[in-house]
């Protein structure tokens, strides 16, 4: 299955936050199936992980499941906002 993004729709809570603003972000510890993993091209998991605030109960959700996820944006309430999700070959 190839990559594919979680599309999330504008609506969120941030306010003065703009894209490319890391401002509105919760550092999460990365979980082992991702840190397993190593590395994806040139992503490398860390030991901990930032997301944005408003969409980090949906990642941790996707990481219960085992979900491999490769980046995430909230769209901060301007443009629509993805969790980027990632299956092995």
């Amino acid at each position: 299955m190839p990559d594919f993004n979680i599309r999330i729709p504008k609506g969120c809570a941030c306010s003065g936050v703009h894209p490319g603003d890391y401002t509105n972000q919760v550092e999460l510890k990365t979980p082992d199936h991702m840190l397993k993993i190593g590395n994806i091209g040139c992503l490398q998991f860390r030991e901990t992980t930032c997301v944005d605030r408003c969409i980090a109960d949906a990642v941790q959700a996707l990481w219960a499941l085992e979900v491999v996820t490769t980046g995430c944006c909230c769209g901060h309430n301007q443009v629509d906002g993805y969790i980027g999700v990632w299956e092995a070959p």
